[in-house]
């Protein structure tokens, strides 16, 4: 069924670009070429871990070190990472991902649908570039899905859609996904300026309390409220670790 939708998707893109005009033609190629610069950069880290997931990891460490064997395995196998996206698309709370808007993003087709720092650029296919762009989908996929499923299934009641969307929306500002309301749209012209946009606003949003502040967070700001303590825990431990070792 991955296949299927992979295909389904590759093949509207090349449709899209053959029927393109030729200005549309020259601004492909010059994002494309911006975007083999961000390729380069981003890729032979792993770097989703304590950059783009890391106020998620830092909150939530035992989920983060469960999915490094997966992120790994990803990163030298597409087996490993086909059968990965298919185990969270096959999951019970999948169409709950769905209908709440919990970002999983993808490496074929539609470049909205891709993480910022692996937009495809000429060097898509080269293959230290495509494990780190695997290794990166894999691991923010999985932190995604796996704290959702966590929330969610330790409800002590049944939650609306609106509080499913609250969730969804704050583990997408702590991986990065920031919302841009009515003008998300615009994140695709600003990915041309500015690195990463939405990480950006995510950063903003998350510092500002605004997943627990937002109206359809009733019912649920203490469960948002408890993993911004959480975070602030381990960054407190972090930051006193690190002022022992100046002592020493």
């Amino acid at each position: 069924k991955e296949q299927i939708k992979s295909q389904y998707e590759k093949a509207k893109a090349d449709y899209a670009i053959a029927n393109e005009s030729k200005f549309q033609t020259a601004l492909r190629h010059f994002v494309k070429t911006k975007n083999t610069a961000r390729e380069v950069k981003s890729s032979l880290d792993f770097s989703a871990v304590l950059r783009q997931g890391g106020p998620l990891a830092r909150s939530s460490p035992k989920l983060a070190l469960q999915n490094l064997p997966k992120m790994l395995g990803a990163a030298f196998s597409e087996g490993r990472f086909r059968q990965s996206e298919a185990e969270l698309r096959s999951r019970p709370n999948a169409p709950l991902y769905k209908s709440s808007k919990l970002y999983l993003s993808d490496i074929d087709g539609d470049i909205t649908k891709q993480e910022e720092a692996f937009r495809q650029g000429y060097l898509a296919n080269f293959l230290p570039v495509k494990g780190s762009n695997r290794a990166y989908v894999t691991f923010l996929n999985r932190m995604r899905a796996d704290k959702f499923d966590a929330l969610v299934n330790n409800l002590p009641f049944k939650p609306t859609p609106d509080q499913l969307k609250a969730i969804s929306h704050f583990i997408n500002v702590f991986t990065g996904r920031g919302d841009l309301g009515s003008h998300r749209a615009a994140a695709e012209t600003l990915s041309t300026i500015l690195w990463s946009p939405r990480l950006l606003v995510s950063r903003i949003q998350m510092l500002a309390g605004e997943p627990m502040l937002r109206r359809d967070a009733a019912g649920v700001r203490k469960v948002v409220a408890k993993e911004y303590a959480k975070l602030a825990g381990s960054v407190a431990v972090i930051y006193a670790l690190a002022s022992m070792s100046k002592v020493d």
